[in-house]
C-alpha cells in the first residue's frame, strides 16, 4: 500500500497546510473588514454632505453656522473611517484566533484546527508524533472543501456597499434635481 505523498507537516513537526489556509484566511478578513469600513465611510461621507448641503439650500445659512456644518461632516466620517478602516489594520488577529472563526463555519471539525495550531505553536504539552500526524491528517481532511471566503461575513459587506452606493445615488439625484 503506498503511503500518502501529502506534505502535512515540515521537518519540524508544524501542519503548514493549515497554516497557509490560517493565514490567507486572516489576510481575506482583514481586507473584507476594511472594505466593510470604506464603504460605510463613503455612505456617511454622502449622506451627510447631502443632510448638510439641502439643509443649507433650504435654510440659508451663515458661516458661522456652514463651519459648524464642515465639522458636522468631517468628525463622523474621520471616526467612522478610522474605526470601520484603519482599527481593523492595525487588529491582532492571531492563528487561535482565525482557527476559531474557520472552526465556527465547519460543523464537525471539534477543534482539530485549533489543536493543531497550538501543537504548531509549541504552547501545547509534548504529545507523541504518531498523535500530532493523526490529527493534522484528519484536520486536513476535513477542511478539504473549505475555502477561505466561506469564513467573511458577507452580509456586513452586501449592506456596506449598499449603503455607500444608496448614499451616491440619493446624492446624485438630489443634486440633479
Amino acid at each position: 500500500m503506498k503511503e500518502n505523498t501529502t506534505p502535512i507537516e515540515d521537518d519540524s513537526g508544524k501542519a503548514l497546510p493549515i497554516l497557509r489556509l490560517i493565514d490567507r484566511t486572516r489576510s481575506l478578513l482583514r481586507s473584507s473588514w476594511v472594505v466593510t469600513g470604506v464603504g460605510i465611510t463613503v455612505g456617511v461621507l454622502l449622506s451627510t454632505v447631502l443632510i448638510v448641503t439641502v439643509s443649507d439650500l433650504v435654510m440659508a445659512w451663515s458661516p458661522v453656522f456652514r463651519m459648524i456644518c464642515l465639522l458636522l461632516i468631517v468628525v463622523p466620517v474621520a471616526w467612522v473611517f478610522v474605526i470601520g478602516a484603519l482599527r481593523p489594520l492595525l487588529r491582532e488577529l492571531s492563528s487561535s484566533i482565525v482557527a476559531r472563526r474557520i472552526e465556527r463555519e465547519m460543523p464537525g471539525i471539534h477543534n482539530r484546527i485549533v489543536s493543531c495550531v497550538d501543537l504548531a505553536s509549541g504552547n501545547a504539552p509534548t504529545q507523541s508524533s504518531a498523535f500530532h500526524r493523526r490529527l493534522i491528517h484528519e484536520a486536513l481532511q476535513r477542511i478539504r472543501n473549505f475555502r477561505p471566503k466561506h469564513a467573511l461575513d458577507r452580509y456586513s459587506l452586501k449592506r456596506s456597499g449598499a449603503f455607500a452606493l444608496g448614499s451616491l445615488v440619493v446624492l446624485v439625484v438630489a443634486f440633479s434635481i
